[in-house]
């Protein structure tokens, strides 16, 4: 039986991109060509309060987590200053590190590279 698998790119903003996928484990992942634009797209997408796109990035959080880490999203603004949060852990991964008592934010997105930029592979609390 042959499975079909359908992508699209939808742009968002200061061009980050999204990547939405169909098929029989689909998952909505975010995407952007520079850390940057991904973290663009995470706010906004926080901002939105898309509940099921952060239910998708959160592999292993309890139900509900999703909202508590929009939250946090918002609290750390990372809209300006997710360039002082990069943590790179090789040429292929590396991750925003949120661990701010004063925000109240306590989170990491573990970042992956693609031939397009980079995608988000997992959001974990660190705490």
């Amino acid at each position: 039986m042959k499975i079909l698998t359908y992508a699209f790119i939808c742009t968002s903003l200061a061009g980050a991109s999204l990547m939405l996928a169909a098929g029989p484990q689909s998952q909505r992942t975010f995407e952007g060509r520079t850390i940057e634009d991904l973290s663009t797209n995470i706010f906004y997408h926080a901002q939105q309060g898309d509940r099921q796109m952060f239910t998708s990035a959160l592999h292993s959080a309890a139900p509900g987590s999703e909202t508590n880490l929009m939250s946090m999203i918002l609290k750390s603004d990372m809209l300006t200053n997710s360039s002082a949060h990069i943590e790179a852990r090789s040429k292929a991964s590396a991750r925003l590190n949120y661990h701010d008592d004063h925000r109240q934010c306590h989170f990491h997105v573990l970042l992956e590279r693609t031939p397009e930029g980079w995608r988000v592979a997992n959001i974990v609390f660190c705490r």
